[in-house]
């Protein structure tokens, strides 16, 4: 595959090796100099060969913003930036960002950055992050509602991938417990084998 045109960090993004995005985030043209940004980077199959392009710009300049999802079917939210500890959410198309999340059922239940986000659009799941404090909350999508969806050990800057029913969560800033999201309840640990 090739290079992104943008380096960038603290940013959201998900996908697979055929279809993927990065959107907003630090950039930087190099020099140690970072810029916060609201550019977006598709993977996609140009003909058998793997690139890069431009996408659609997410709406709001962001950085420790979270998704997750694929190029054509991506959610992200949360972070820093224009919104401080945002909890607005959006989608993305594989054009264009809309917004879903800034007010009524579409707001992320709690505002935080360097939170987990996994799933995609129609079903994700939004943890951890630091909002007034680190915190353990987690918000579940359905493709229309975000809802309060139990808590881990707190932290954040973790990782972790899954949907609304079924995720995991290991690490991250404040713990080294790995835990297991099913019907709602996260574990108290996952062991060792």
């Amino acid at each position: 595959g090739a290079n992104m045109d943008t380096n960038r960090t603290i940013h959201a993004g998900g996908g697979t090796s055929l279809n993927a995005f990065v959107a907003a985030g630090e950039t930087s043209s190099g020099g140690g100099s970072y810029n916060n940004g609201v550019t977006c980077e598709e993977y996609y199959d140009n003909s058998g060969t793997m690139a890069w392009r431009a996408g659609g710009d997410y709406p709001y300049v962001q950085y420790y913003i979270t998704g997750a999802g694929q190029q054509t079917n991506a959610i992200a939210g949360g972070g820093n930036g224009t919104h401080t500890k945002s909890t607005h959410s959006h989608k993305y198309n594989g054009t264009a960002w809309s917004g879903i999340g800034q007010t009524g059922s579409g707001t992320i239940g709690y505002g935080a950055y360097a939170a987990t986000m996994g799933g995609n659009f129609d079903d994700a799941i939004y943890f951890a992050g630091y909002a007034s404090s680190i915190t353990g909350e987690t918000e579940t999508w359905d493709g229309s509602t975000w809802t309060g969806s139990g808590t881990m050990t707190a932290r954040y800057n973790a990782g972790g991938d899954g949907n609304s029913t079924n995720a995991i969560v290991y690490s991250g800033t404040g713990t080294a417990v790995c835990q297991k999201f099913a019907s709602g309840v996260w574990s108290s640990s996952i062991g060792n084998a």
